[in-house]
């Protein structure tokens, strides 16, 4: 239970201050790996489903961190960007926060937030399985239904980062119409 209320925390997409997402020279610190995940049929083999169920916390949890990690990193990233557009006089702070709000309105960022609601609506579907299964004590259902829950956290993890990409290739275009290198 505590790891899915972790799991829930970090789909709110919450922001961190940045000054603790930035390393020296206010780059945003490096993200950490992605955790390698079990397939449904990983579930079928004995042997590798007594792992993965008596592993299922820990590998939960290094889930959430990635997808607390890689919200903080993605936002200090575009964020970062963003501020270097301002120092190197391409853009005022107001049209930074211009940019920004306009993001919200852009159709193509749009539809991808959509994308990403249908994901998250995916893995609040994969909770309630994944819930009974832990509490059936029955190891081949909760291997399985952990490795849905996982995937369809991934999804949102792949949603939202469609939408980051999409976000800075907007600011790399900018960069290029003024003539800006960011570092």
């Amino acid at each position: 239970m505590k790891t899915l209320t972790r799991a829930l925390l970090a789909l709110t997409l919450a922001a961190a201050p940045l000054a603790a997402l930035a390393q020296d020279g206010g780059k945003p610190k490096p993200l950490m790996a992605r955790p390698a995940i079990h397939s449904v049929a990983d579930c079928d083999t004995p042997a590798k489903r007594t792992e993965i169920v008596a592993r299922s916390e820990t590998t939960l949890e290094g889930v959430m961190a990635y997808m607390e990690d890689y919200n903080r990193h993605a936002q200090a990233t575009a964020r970062w960007r963003m501020d270097q557009m301002v120092a190197k006089g391409a853009w005022t702070q107001q049209e930074a926060g211009a940019f920004a709000s306009g993001m919200l309105k852009d159709p193509t960022f749009e539809a991808l937030g959509k994308d990403n609601m249908k994901s998250l609506e995916g893995l609040m579907a994969a909770m309630a399985p994944f819930m009974e299964a832990t509490k059936s004590q029955d190891d081949l259902k909760t291997c399985r239904a952990m490795a849905d829950f996982v995937g369809a956290a991934f999804g949102v993890i792949d949603t939202t980062e469609k939408q980051w990409r999409y976000m800075n290739g907007r600011i790399d275009a900018a960069a290029k119409a003024e003539g800006v290198t960011l570092d």
